[in-house]
């Protein structure tokens, strides 16, 4: 057929995030095996089976909903408290495979490692495993919740304070690594802020440090002079600036291509038209990601010809779909040693 530049693996724009219509030549076990390998980390023979005669839309709202299991949950406890004890970050990496493995929630432990990319940290430098699980913990809170409150809860998250230096961050000798992080890699991309937007970010996000753990404000270490920001003026703070960069038009559509990546294809770059629908309906609903997610994994696009079988998996995915298409044992401690 002969494509228009807004065409999306030849779909026509108003069918590309539509959602998939089944019928015998678009639906079938291929299609729904392919979903749950991009949103559970592996398509078992159980879950095909359970599916089978469901309809993709529903699949997906079950997939984006998710189950709860309070066995589960205790035994998840139970290896938190063990791993705390002993102070092993190894144990707390098993702790995750383990979720991973066996959650009955399995897409929002695989949007967990979508943000734990996003806002890549490493024990290598925080050196508290309690701050680590912490810092897993709010995002797998977030995970599917709105990217506003995640962004907020992150700035002032203790393990990233220290990641970043931001503990260090003083009135009179800015450090600048988070604001420049925050504007290129958590919000709006390269080419979206100035270096004059990164100099003013950095003074207010002055006056933080931990303490015993905890994120501490200190205000005789704050900058609460008049700071100029992506073209706004004002005695900003921390939370202050995390709100101007989700009013910028370029932070939906940065985060929409960073899913689409994810979730769609990372070979294929999407025009800014083709991603309009789901960047305006995705600002408009307050920045909600369990919206977002439901739209692209039932859209025609999502089940496109093109997109199967497309993606390179990430050796954590390669892994725990492997141990989830064979139906065995987590193995979380042998795991963690891979």
């Amino acid at each position: 057929m002969n494509g228009t530049s807004s065409d999306l693996f030849g779909l026509e724009a108003d069918r590309a995030w539509e959602p998939l219509f089944p019928t015998a030549t678009t639906w079938n076990a291929a299609k729904l095996a392919h979903l749950l390998r991009r949103t559970e980390f592996g398509a078992p023979r159980a879950r095909v089976d359970l599916f089978r005669l469901v309809p993709p839309v529903e699949i997906v709202d079950e997939v984006v909903t998710g189950a709860e299991d309070r066995r589960f949950d205790e035994d998840v406890d139970r290896l938190r408290e063990t791993a705390l004890a002993r102070g092993d970050v190894r144990s707390l990496q098993a702790l995750w495979l383990y979720r991973m493995t066996n959650s009955p929630h399995p897409f929002r432990e695989r949007m967990t490692l979508f943000w734990h990319d996003h806002f890549a940290t490493s024990h290598a430098k925080v050196g508290d495993v309690r701050l680590m699980q912490r810092q897993n913990e709010l995002l797998r809170r977030h995970a599917l919740g709105h990217f506003g409150e995640l962004l907020q809860e992150v700035t002032r998250d203790p393990a990233m304070l220290v990641w970043l230096d931001s503990d260090t961050n003083r009135v009179g000798r800015p450090n600048e690594n988070y604001a420049r992080e925050i504007f290129e890699l958590f919000g709006l991309g390269i080419g979206n802020y100035s270096e004059a937007d990164v100099l003013e970010a950095a003074r207010a996000f002055t006056g933080w440090d931990v303490h015993e753990g905890e994120a501490r404000f200190r205000p005789e270490f704050f900058d609460d002079g008049e700071k100029t920001v992506l073209g706004r003026t004002g005695r900003w703070g921390a939370g202050d600036v995390v709100r101007i960069v989700l009013e910028q038009p370029a932070c939906g559509r940065f985060l929409v291509r960073k899913l689409f990546a994810e979730f769609v294809s990372e070979t294929h770059r999407p025009t800014d038209e083709q991603l309009e629908p789901l960047v305006d309906g995705f600002r408009v609903r307050n920045y909600d990601v369990a919206w977002l997610m439901r739209t692209i994994l039932s859209s025609w696009t999502f089940f496109a010809d093109e997109v199967a079988r497309q993606r390179v998996k990430s050796p954590v995915e390669l892994v725990v779909g492997t141990v989830r298409e064979l139906e065995g044992p987590a193995g979380p401690l042998r795991l963690a040693e891979l």
